[in-house]
């Protein structure tokens, strides 16, 4: 296995780091949706009676 060299700056976060689950209270979950998945790529994982 070849062993990538990783290079951090003070700004940088290790590249194994993710996103794991996370909860938000919106005031407009269509437009929020927009953003989170359009603009950030994030993915749903569900959606039910006004919750995504």
């Amino acid at each position: 296995m070849e062993q990538q060299s990783t290079h951090l700056t003070p700004t940088s976060i290790h590249p194994d780091t993710h996103i794991g689950l996370v909860t938000l209270r919106v005031a407009n979950l269509d437009r929020s949706l927009n953003f989170y998945e359009g603009i950030l790529g994030f993915r749903r994982i569900e959606r039910t009676a006004g919750t995504a």
